[in-house]
């Protein structure tokens, strides 16, 4: 009876072993319909991880690859969870995010990203700026 059993379970998974070749052969040759085949994004992304892996902080990070600063800082403290269009171009980023800079900015220029980095105003003593603008005038 045991070997009944084997024999019966170990035909059911080389059916289904035949079965998954078969679609995607003729998927590779276009035989098969493509709506059979569904992209794999996971529930959960690590926001985080993918955007030390590229080296920037959070802001640049954010205005190179089209979010606001705000959302990936919600993203990364939990506050929100990104949609599953937003987990599939978070795992093309984590993959080859250099190519997705390409694209985002074109010309590799980066800069357009961001194109005001925060700088403080120097302080200037009042007698100085008195004496810059008589120098002017």
């Amino acid at each position: 009876m045991k070997k009944k059993k084997t024999k019966d379970r170990t035909d059911e998974i080389f059916g289904e072993i035949a079965t998954g070749l078969s679609e995607a052969v003729g998927y590779l040759n276009g035989d098969a319909g493509r709506a059979l085949f569904k992209a794999h994004i996971p529930d959960e992304i690590d926001v985080a991880a993918v955007r030390k892996k590229t080296g920037l902080t959070q802001e640049r990070f954010a205005n190179i690859y089209g979010f606001s600063p705000a959302t990936i800082r919600d993203y990364e403290q939990k506050r929100r969870t990104p949609d599953s269009a937003v987990r599939a171009y978070l795992m093309v980023i984590d993959a080859n995010g250099e190519l997705v800079r390409g694209v985002v900015c074109p010309r590799g220029n980066t800069e357009l990203a961001n194109p005001r980095p925060h700088r403080r105003k120097a302080h200037v003593p009042e007698n100085v700026a008195h004496k810059r603008a008589l120098q002017r005038a």
